[in-house]
């Protein structure tokens, strides 16, 4: 946060050794001059009007480094009701039904002075399923099952009535939010988010399926269909307000940008709509064979087409290259720029990919009993195929003319973002029609006519052994390979122009658009795409562990159960479930991101003991200290990943996924995280930025963060009453021992806070109940 001396202009402490992360003084420039600022003191005369007017809703500090600790509220209430009815018909046939309910709200929190607390909005969501079942028995060796079901999900997404938006502060946009205000100073505050703004989501699953069980000799057959019909129905207003960026350090540090009111970037949109429907059918069979007294075979096969989700509205478009050379046009859009294509132009599906019906997931199986049992081989390989996420479109049908996301990356001040865009705001924008104006520098997200589904292949071996009467040992080893991860590529980068163009560089953060491919192939037609981000279906992944598990059963007034697990998942990015932008750094070569998972955790240790009190003394005793039950939960395991980053478009591309050049390895993590009153994790002095139009050499999530150890516990007991009456009462504690498990450090290289952890995951939580059972 800016500190008094900041606000006076004043900014040497802040931008002294001992708060920049590397330990060095960073030296602000006038960003008008390019000339330092002597002393880094800035006149206060250049302040932007917007950014101080913010400071009333800002909180203030004392400390020299601007560090605000602060929490939010979180006062959510949830109630559960559930419901069932089971009809034994007869001897042959028995019916059940399930109904749940699930209402959760959560306030969305205002503090007057404190605006950064919007960062969590408030909800109100409505959960339910209803499902049934009918069971028929043929005859003794055939079964049938019929189920039916139906989820719904409705969240009202809305922020803080008390809330201000962008005129509030004296800037000058078009405003339908009173209450949403989106901003990000990078690498030091933000006010509200994407999933902050106001929105209405409603989601709603049929699902229906026939399974039917055979018994023929050895063999235990099964075959089985489904159909899935989903509805996704939602009104999202998350750049309706638009979305300030300071990310560029025009004058040298992002903080003092928002102070001068330089913006790197904003971003506006109409309302976001999405009527998504998809219909997912599926057929398998499979085999049990006994094959003799030791060996079982499992082998089956599933039937799962790709089938790409449809806007009931058939909104979106598609994007041809060598159309946008030809200079062709909409039929149904005329005045769309050329390459752009919509549901009813020639040849362009309602979906806009085609669908592949011949996905076929083959699986098989062996299990080998030897020596009558104590020991168990289980071997069994097979494939499956991913469904499409309903949400993963949402942004092509959001291609103008239907929502209209405007990426001006070259705005003018914080006080009036579109200053220097051609013609003015673009906003409000007019209803779709078949003459509608398109705005210029506008994100489109585009899809392949073909798109290869992702399917994971995977394989095992296990083995059990039992010794004594109650020890079980398992070792297993688990491994798979997902083949066409679907990634996000830039279609449409900034291209690096070296050199002088007059008395400025050609290639700077403030000219992307024009230094674009489609700008640069078409200075007039590509000036309506900014970025332009489309599927690029082959990423890869693999994944190999090692898990050995020991267990006692519940004998002796005791169970036991620890299990560790050795593993390593590497690929080249992972699965983002929405279209949104471009997921990997360089847009010719996604190898360049390989590296480790963001979930890859290379051991697990967990632990657990649930254990009976027993107390043979007196009759008081035995009452009062017989029959609990206690359980603690033990887990270890080490760190996330870091993606380290240069949180600057050095590279000039306008993808913004640079990663710094790596120049001391052996200084990267720094100790004394504990000790440390920044809690400096990673050493900024062993990373440097990419030189512009180059990128980094670091790999992708190259390090790890803070260890997690975390014991829960609980003890229980029942109280047995009169008749058929009993009270149970139960206490738990998560993070029993109160142990402070730390978040990931800042992970921006030009952030104020790089390497230095600034959260940590939840304290301890003590939870009493009771039930009564009748």
């Amino acid at each position: 946060m800016p500190t008094q001396a900041m606000i006076n202009g004043d900014w040497s402490a802040y931008e002294s050794g001992s708060c920049v992360s590397t330990g060095k003084m960073r030296q602000l420039k006038d960003p008008t001059t390019g000339k330092a600022y002597p002393g880094n003191q800035i006149p206060v005369g250049q302040y932007n009007s917007s950014a101080l007017k913010l400071l009333d809703y800002l909180p203030t500090t004392t400390d020299p480094c601007g560090i605000v600790k602060y929490g939010i509220l979180n006062n959510s209430d949830e109630r559960q009701t559930i419901g069932r009815v089971d009809w034994t018909i007869g001897p042959r046939q028995s019916i059940f039904v399930r109904y749940f309910i699930d209402d959760y709200g959560i306030p969305a929190t205002y503090i007057p002075h404190h605006i950064l607390v919007s960062t969590q909005s408030g909800n109100s969501e409505r959960a339910q399923s209803l499902t049934a079942g009918h069971t028929f028995i043929i005859n003794s060796n055939i079964l049938n099952s019929i189920h039916a079901g139906f989820t719904r999900r409705r969240d009202d997404r809305q922020p803080a009535a008390e809330g201000i938006n962008g005129p509030a502060i004296g800037s000058n946009i078009y405003s339908q939010e009173s209450n949403s205000l989106r901003l990000s100073v990078n690498g030091n505050f933000n006010v509200s988010c994407s999933s902050c703004s106001p929105g209405k989501f409603n989601d709603n699953t049929f699902l229906g399926s026939d399974d039917l069980n055979m018994s023929r000799g050895r063999h235990q057959l099964a075959f089985g269909v489904t159909v899935m019909r989903i509805q996704l129905n939602q009104e999202n207003n998350y750049l309706l307000d638009g979305n300030y960026l300071f990310a560029a350090s025009f004058s040298g540090d992002n903080m003092s940008d928002f102070m001068l009111g330089k913006l790197s970037g904003f971003n506006q949109s109409a309302l976001q709509g999405t009527a998504n429907r998809q219909t997912l059918p599926g057929v398998y069979a499979q085999d049990t064979v006994r094959a003799s007294k030791s060996l079982t075979v499992v082998g089956g096969i599933r039937w799962e087409p790709h089938i790409f989700p449809v806007d009931y509205f058939g909104r979106g478009s598609t994007f041809d290259r060598a159309a946008f050379d030809a200079g062709q046009h909409s039929t149904i859009y005329p005045n769309a720029p050329a390459g752009s294509f919509y549901y009813g132009d020639n040849g362009v599906l309602k979906g806009f990919v085609h669908n592949e019906m011949m996905n076929f997931s083959p699986r098989v199986g062996f299990i080998i009993t030897p020596d009558g049992g104590k020991d168990v081989f289980r071997l069994g390989c097979g494939l499956l195929y991913d469904n499409i996420e309903q949400y993963y479109d949402e942004r092509v049908q959001s291609n103008p003319p239907f929502t209209n996301e405007v990426d001006n990356t070259n705005p003018g001040p914080f006080s009036h973002p579109w200053a220097d865009y051609p013609g003015g705001s673009p906003f409000p924008i007019d209803r779709p029609s078949t003459n509608v104006a398109f705005p210029l520098s506008s994100l489109y997200a585009v899809l392949p006519t073909r798109l290869k589904p992702t399917y994971i292949s995977q394989w095992n071996a296990n083995f059990e052994h039992q010794f004594g009467n109650d020890w079980l040992l398992t070792l297993s080893y688990l491994g798979n390979k997902t083949t066409h991860i679907w990634a996000a590529r830039e279609l449409n980068p900034g291209v690096y122009i070296p050199g002088k163009c007059g008395s400025a560089n050609c290639s700077t953060t403030t000219n992307t658009q024009s230094r674009r491919v489609l700008t640069l192939a078409n200075p007039v037609q590509g000036a309506y795409y900014a970025s332009m981000p489309t599927t690029n279906d082959g990423a890869n992944a693999s994944y190999n562990g090692l898990l050995t598990s020991l267990q006692h059963r519940l004998s002796n007034n005791f169970f036991l159960r620890i299990n560790y697990t050795w593993s390593h998942c590497i690929s080249e990015l992972d699965f983002n479930i929405e279209l949104t932008g471009p997921t990997y750094m360089k847009p010719a070569d996604l190898a360049q991101d390989r590296g480790n998972c963001n979930q890859d955790t290379r051991y697990v240790f967990n632990g657990t003991v649930i254990a009976t009190s027993h107390y043979s003394g007196g009759r008081s005793l035995h009452l009062l200290l017989s029959g609990w039950r206690i359980a603690p939960l033990l887990r270890i395991s080490p760190g996330a990943s870091i993606n380290v980053t240069t949180g600057t478009d050095n590279s000039l591309t306008g993808i913004g996924l640079d990663r710094p050049n790596l120049i001391n390895s052996t200084i990267a993590y720094k100790s004394g995280v504990h000790i440390d009153p920044h809690h400096t994790y990673l050493n900024g002095n062993a990373f440097v930025a990419n030189e512009l139009g180059t990128f980094g050499n670091l790999q992708r999530n190259a390090f790890k963060g803070p260890g997690y150890f975390d014991l829960d516990a609980s003890a229980s007991r029942i109280f047995e009453l009169p008749e058929t009456w009993n009270i149970e009462f139960r206490a738990d504690a998560f993070n029993a021992t109160n142990h402070v498990n730390f978040n990931n450090p800042a992970s921006g290289l030009n952030s104020s806070t790089f390497g230095q952890i600034t959260s940590a995951k939840a304290n301890r939580v003590l939870q009493f109940s009771g039930k009564i059972h009748f």
